[in-house]
This record gives C-alpha cells, sequence and structure tokens, in this order.
C-alpha cells in the first residue's frame, strides 16, 4: 500500500449549529418469535446469497432498535452549546503517484469561528470526525470529452468511547458490527471463563470504523448471516471446527481498518503518534498551512436565527413508545440509505394512507403501495440526481417503510428533510394521528449508531441468537414448519 506523502484540503466548509434535545442510545435488540424463524429460513433457503433486498420486510423481525432507550449519550460540552459542523474535502498523495479523496464530516468541540476566512478560527477548537466518505473519481471519454465520475467507494461511522480509561472501569462500551457479532459467539464456545473483557469488542478511544449501512436491519443482518454462510460453505467436508468457522465469518465482514487512512495515518504525527477521532484546528494547520485559504466559515445570519433549531423545540427521544422508536429507525436508517446512493441531502413526503401517481389514468399507482414526493436532492455524485432518488424511493419503501408499517398493516405519513452535514427533520404519524415532529443531528449521527451497548449481556444474547439463527437456517430442509426450535426455546449461549 501506497505510504501518503502529502496531505491537501482541497476546501473545508464550517457551519454554526443550533442545540439540540438529549439523545439516546438504542442499540439492536433481538425481536425474534417462532413464526418470524420460519419465515427467514424459507425466504433464504436455497438462495447462493443473502442479500439486503431478501431481507427486507423480514430482517427487522430479527432485529431492531430498542423501543426503550438505553442511556443518554454525551457530546463535549453538551448538546444545549452552540458549535460548528463541518465537511473537509482531503486529497491524499502518496509516493507511487496515486491520489484518493476522502470527504471528512462532523462537528467542532464549540463555537470557535468568525464569520470569513480561516485567519479567524480558535486554534484549540477540536474537530470531531463523525464519518469518512472515501470517493472514487474517475474520467469517462464521451463523445462530448472527458466527463469526471464522482461515486461513493466507502462510507463508514468513526466510533470511541470517550470515557474508556482502562480495563478495569465498571461501564465499558461494546461494538455490536457484525464482525464484533462472529468474535462474541466465538468467545461464546469458551466455557468457565466467567466474566471476561473481550478487547477485539470493547470501544476504547482509539477509533473504529463502522459502515453506515449496519444501522440499516436489513443491511445488518444480511452481512452477519450471509457471511456466516460463506464461512460455511469453504468449510472442506464440514471438518473445520466452529470457532475457526466464526473466525473465517469474521475475516469476511472485516470493516475497513482507520489506521491504514491516509488522513487518519497523516494527522496522527500531529497528535504525538496516537490515533484518535478528533485533531485542533493548529493540527491541521500544520497538516497543510495553505488550509486558512481554503475555509469557509459562516455563522447563522441574524435573519436566520429564527430558523435555527433549538432544544426543546421538538420531541424528546427519551420515550418508550413505538413512535419514538420508528423516529429513532428512520433517523439510523434513512441517511444510511442516502449514502449509500451517494445522496448528501433529500426532503420527501411518503404516505401510504393515499397512493396517487400523476401518469396514471385513474390516479392510482398500481406498483407502489406509497405516494412519495421528493424535493431538494443533493449528491456528492455526478450522476443523473433523478436515478438516484428513484432507487432511494424503491429501497426506502421495500426496506424501511415496509417494516415500520408491518407491511402497511400500519397507516402512516411522513415528512423527513434529511441533510448528512446538517440535521434530520421527521415529521411522522401512524394510524391518522398528527404527526409529531423528532429532530436529530445528522453531522453527529455516529453517536447514535444502534451497533454499540453498554449492556455485555445484550452482545452476548444477540450474538448467540443470531448464531442459532445461522445453524437453523443451514439445517432448514425446505418443509414449511420444520424449522428448528427458535433461540427463545432454546438454552442460549453466553457467559452471564
Amino acid at each position: 500500500m501506497d505510504i501518503p506523502t502529502r496531505i491537501v484540503v482541497r476546501r473545508l466548509i464550517i457551519e454554526e449549529t443550533g442545540t439540540y434535545n438529549t439523545q439516546f442510545m438504542r442499540p439492536y435488540d433481538n425481536t425474534l418469535q417462532g413464526p418470524a424463524l420460519n419465515a427467514v429460513c424459507e425466504a433464504l433457503h436455497g438462495e447462493s446469497r443473502y442479500t439486503p433486498s431478501r431481507l427486507a420486510g423480514v430482517a427487522n423481525q430479527i432485529v431492531s432498535p430498542s423501543a426503550d432507550p438505553e442511556k443518554p449519550i454525551n457530546i463535549v460540552n453538551g448538546w444545549s452549546t452552540p458549535r460548528c459542523r463541518y465537511l473537509m474535502e482531503v486529497e491524499s498523495h502518496s509516493m507511487g503517484g496515486a491520489v484518493s479523496v476522502a470527504n471528512v464530516l462532523g462537528w467542532t468541540s464549540h463555537m470557535g469561528i468568525i464569520n470569513g476566512s480561516g485567519r479567524n478560527i480558535d486554534p484549540n477548537m477540536e474537530f470531531y470526525v463523525n464519518s469518512v466518505v472515501q470517493i472514487r473519481e474517475y474520467f469517462e471519454t464521451t463523445p462530448v470529452g472527458n466527463q469526471l465520475h464522482t461515486s461513493v467507494a466507502e462510507n463508514s461511522h468513526v466510533l470511541v468511547d470517550p470515557t474508556y480509561f482502562d480495563a478495569y472501569v465498571k461501564e465499558k462500551t461494546t461494538s455490536m458490527r457484525p464482525e464484533d457479532m462472529y468474535a462474541t459467539m466465538s468467545l461464546n464456545h469458551l466455557n468457565g471463563l466467567g466474566e471476561t473483557l473481550d478487547t477485539r469488542t470493547t470501544l476504547t478511544r482509539v477509533p473504529v470504523a463502522s459502515s453506515r449501512t449496519n444501522s440499516i436491519s436489513a443491511f445488518y443482518t444480511a452481512n452477519v448471516l450471509d457471511n456466516y454462510k460463506k464461512a460455511a460453505d469453504s468449510n472442506n467436508f464440514g471438518l473445520q471446527p466452529e470457532t475457526e468457522l466464526l473466525d473465517s465469518a469474521r475475516g469476511y465482514a472485516q470493516e475497513s481498518v482507520l489506521a491504514l487512512n491516509p488522513f487518519f495515518r497523516a494527522m496522527q504525527e500531529y497528535r504525538d503518534g496516537m490515533l484518535t477521532n478528533f485533531f485542533t484546528w493548529s493540527d491541521l494547520c500544520r497538516l497543510d498551512p495553505d488550509v486558512i485559504n481554503k475555509v469557509e466559515a459562516r455563522r447563522l445570519a441574524a435573519s436566520n436565527l429564527v430558523h435555527r433549531v433549538s432544544s426543546g423545540m421538538s420531541a424528546d427521544w427519551n420515550a418508550s413508545n413505538r413512535l419514538t422508536q420508528i423516529a429513532t429507525i428512520l433517523a439510523q436508517s434513512v441517511p444510511a440509505l442516502m449514502s449509500v446512493l451517494t445522496l448528501t441531502k433529500l426532503a420527501f413526503t411518503a404516505t401510504n394512507q393515499e397512493v396517487f401517481a400523476s401518469n396514471s389514468p385513474s390516479g392510482i399507482d398500481g406498483f407502489s403501495s406509497i405516494t412519495f414526493v421528493p424535493s431538494d436532492a443533493r449528491s456528492f455524485s455526478k450522476r443523473d440526481l433523478s436515478q438516484l432518488v428513484d432507487q432511494f424511493r424503491v429501497n426506502l419503501e421495500h426496506m424501511i417503510l415496509n417494516d415500520v408499517s408491518m407491511h402497511n398493516q400500519i397507516a402512516f405519513y411522513l415528512q423527513m428533510k434529511v441533510d448528512l452535514l446538517g440535521e434530520t427533520w421527521i415529521n411522522i404519524g401512524l394510524d391518522g394521528k398528527p404527526p409529531i415532529t423528532y429532530v436529530t443531528p445528522s453531522f453527529a449521527d455516529a453517536l447514535m449508531v444502534p451497533v454499540v451497548t453498554t449492556r455485555t449481556q445484550l452482545s452476548q444474547r444477540l450474538s448467540g441468537d443470531f448464531h442459532e439463527i445461522c445453524t437453523s437456517i443451514a439445517n432448514y430442509d425446505g418443509t414449511p414448519g420444520n424449522t428448528p426450535p427458535p433461540p427463545s426455546q432454546k438454552s442460549r449461549f453466553g457467559l452471564i
């Protein structure tokens, strides 16, 4: 791999934010019941690949964000403190001549800017990395000349536990990414260990990557089940021990390594050799002294302050009801789905209460169970936005709305405005009731991912249940009703 020799900041946009209600951790939890296991086995029987589209409509019956909030989430200086959000486009030049491009997105520790150039920025302001989008750029020769094409090669959240000090801290944060599920499955096979710290799945202050698609239950479930199938299919005559099979599956599911990311590697040199999820303005200026000439710093104008989001102006996230759970699912999965399609901003209305189509003589759309009206779409890509938005509509209905509406058994009305660089606004109403508004900061959504928990027992239970599901699918013979007992009727693996 080429070692980066020079980092160049193409542009840096820094904008003032509002303030927000306290955000809460809602990790994935098992929702599987006996009939659902039958449905999963029947849906996947005979398939060579377990894809997200194949699991759409049933994935939420395996896992979904918890209906009860686990705990409040902290952010530096608190949610009621104004700060900045930022987008930085970075070029990495290597010794071999290769150039890679990444978009680094996140938030700052406080409001440390004045309108204008980079010469008016607090040198000690900390920039926290929420996500990294690796961009693929290439030119295509066409009859009208060379055309630059842009697509997303990789899009990952950056996860840390800022409270971690050492292995003896009582409350630890456990990662439940697909690769972590296999690590915990493997540990569950070792008996008599008692309380065991698994450093492979314990989050620390050293950042790790988690694909944004892990926030969509269909993608997450497909990743866990499909990589187990890959490992099982490559098991020669079934002679490989289960622990080795799980290690193989973990390798297939491995996330990108941030220590190999050109920007993180370069910044590490200016952070005393420490790999961290933040840097200061001074660090950035040392990395690229010309960055002060590439900054666009924006404070909200006085005339726009009335439109700024403020804590208390929307519904509280600390509620144990179906509406808040659905809002949580939408807040996590819709931005993730947008990122898969390179969309960075989109507003839309969707409802299954009245389904109309403007191109149909009768006004009824026979190909869709929802009415979907998009607006204000933006993208990293140079592709036709109408095609991207149409793909988004299909996947939104198939993978997300199908789940939250229980296959259209629940009437819903939904308005969303999503800006990956800003906020996600959700206006959601169920069963004809008035819509309720929820707001969450998209620029810090790595803090709210459903693949982290402070309850070790949850991680162990979820991994054990996933293992039972994997083996149930493998043993299913295609006969309806002949599915092995679900995890809830069998003894669970686990150390607790």
